[in-house]
């Protein structure tokens, strides 16, 4: 179905325009208000800290999951005649286009599901898949030499310091405290580097 008017095109799945066809059979609204339709589609909202912080300020709901209509056409009761009159006399063969719609979902997700099985079922048996060799992840060791002795983590040393641990990293930043960073683990600070900053720099426990 399309609107000239407003250059919009909606597509009418066949197990959606018997939908359709029922709610108009049983209903009267329609013949004395715009009767509504559209492509029916699964909205999966993306979560977007901007969007969130923009709807609470402008007052708007955020989008929700779920099952809404895309490309909606309003038809005023003489337009809505004409599909209803359409749907009516082509029933019998919009059933056998739902039969085979049906059928060609459930085949395409069985196909889905049997890749997905198939691409498990390669890699527990040692990380190969068709037409491609995954090889084993190999971690990058990077080692990295301390002297012997006893270290604060970050918010140990900001504890001792009674700072913050931003604070304790804006010293090291600026070079005025000592510290080593294990990769991957973050910077330790030897107690002894620890206690001549502080006294040096007469910071109040």
């Amino acid at each position: 179905m399309w609107d000239a008017t407003h250059h919009v095109v909606t597509y009418l799945y066949a197990r959606y325009a018997l939908k359709l066809l029922d709610h108009m059979q049983g209903t009267d609204t329609w013949k004395t208000s715009y009767f509504i339709v559209g492509s029916p589609a699964y909205q999966i909202p993306i979560p977007n800290t901007r969007r969130k912080k923009n709807s609470e300020e402008t007052g708007k709901e955020q989008p929700k999951e779920g099952w809404v209509l895309t490309n909606k056409i309003e038809l005023t009761p003489d337009h809505t005649r004409e599909p209803l009159s359409f749907l009516t006399a082509e029933k019998e063969t919009l059933k056998q286009i739902a039969t085979d719609e049906d059928r060609d979902a459930r085949e395409t997700l069985g196909k889905v599901y049997s890749l997905i099985a198939e691409h498990g079922r390669k890699i527990r048996e040692g990380g190969k898949e068709v037409g491609t060799t995954v090889e084993p992840h190999k971690k990058k060791i990077i080692t990295t030499a301390i002297q012997k002795g006893k270290y604060f983590a970050i918010p140990q040393a900001a504890e001792a310091c009674n700072k913050t641990s931003r604070q304790i990293r804006a010293w090291i930043r600026r070079g005025k405290l000592e510290a080593v960073e294990l990769p991957g683990l973050g910077m330790i600070i030897e107690v002894g580097k620890l206690n001549q900053f502080v006294n040096k720099n007469e910071i109040m426990y």
